[in-house]
């Protein structure tokens, strides 16, 4: 909903300044037109670099919201911070978490893609063929271009012999001359990868069950924080926005109030001789 506003400008001498803009802001005074655009602070860069925190942190929620499903059961949250910015940093550390579990989780399921066509390999029996001499070589060709003497040359075993591709090992002393595309393979069993997969999936789900009781629990705490950053930013944007008069004595300064709440401002400004 559009709410209308109404423009205000105001005359305040600079020794009443700094408690005129605490007191209009208490009073309805929602923005200052800025007078001096571009002009920044230390103090006005770090609400705003808060402010961008905390929008990104209600997006992690709302996305939270709308994809995750909630658990029945209540989630404990060790959350030891309960301020706005403490919710805050833990949704930023969850959200990190989360990242690095996919990642993680990309990984292992690309080694599981690789070493599926093989099975379970038993990397200690290899090991013990390695120590007589021979060389262990995985490689993958189109079925056609498998050629038999292989087999005998290089003890060629077919693992995986589908109507497009073959995937085989031999055991040479030397490198074959074969033909064929060789695979460097994970160095764990296609089991323990899987087992790692679940794992790593069991973790994302905690992270979302927990991200989605943030949002549930703690939700207000941040809006109210958000709401109190905004407001600080309010502040130090008033801070820079007058134009001061008569040698710095009196500064000028534009701000807006909804309609409805202007009779409260224009009354206080009366009743302290502010114009």
């Amino acid at each position: 909903m559009i709410q209308n506003m109404k423009k205000l400008t105001f005359l305040v001498t600079a020794k009443e300044y700094e408690s005129f803009l605490t007191a209009i802001r208490n009073i309805g005074v929602v923005h200052i037109e800025e007078l001096q655009k571009g002009v920044t602070s230390d103090e006005l860069q770090a609400a705003l670099d808060l402010g961008t925190r905390f929008k990104n942190v209600m997006k992690e929620l709302d996305y939270a919201r709308e994809a995750y499903e909630p658990t029945d059961e209540k989630v404990a949250l060790d959350i030891s911070d309960k301020t706005p910015q403490g919710i805050m940093r833990y949704v930023e550390d969850l959200s990190a978490e989360e990242l690095s579990l996919r990642h993680q989780l990309d990984a292992v399921e690309k080694d599981i893609e690789a070493l599926e066509p093989w099975g379970d390999i038993d990397w200690d029996k290899l090991s013990l063929i390695e120590a007589q001499g021979y060389r262990v070589n995985f490689y993958v060709c189109a079925s056609k271009l498998f050629k038999p003497e292989w087999r005998d040359k290089y003890f060629a075993t077919p693992v995986n012999a589908g109507a497009k591709d073959t995937y085989f090992v031999t055991f040479s002393a030397d490198t074959p001359d074969i033909t064929a595309e060789q695979l460097s393979l994970p160095v764990k069993k296609l089991s323990a990868y899987q087992a790692e997969k679940e794992e790593l999936e069991a973790k994302i789900a905690d992270a979302h069950n927990r991200m989605v009781a943030v949002d549930a629990q703690y939700r207000d705490t941040l809006l109210k924080g958000q709401t109190a950053n905004e407001n600080d930013i309010s502040l130090s944007r008033v801070h820079l926005s007058h134009e001061s008069l008569a040698g710095d004595a009196v500064r000028l300064l534009v701000g807006w109030v909804p309609e409805g709440k202007d009779a409260a401002v224009v009354d206080y400004l009366d009743n302290n001789h502010v114009y």
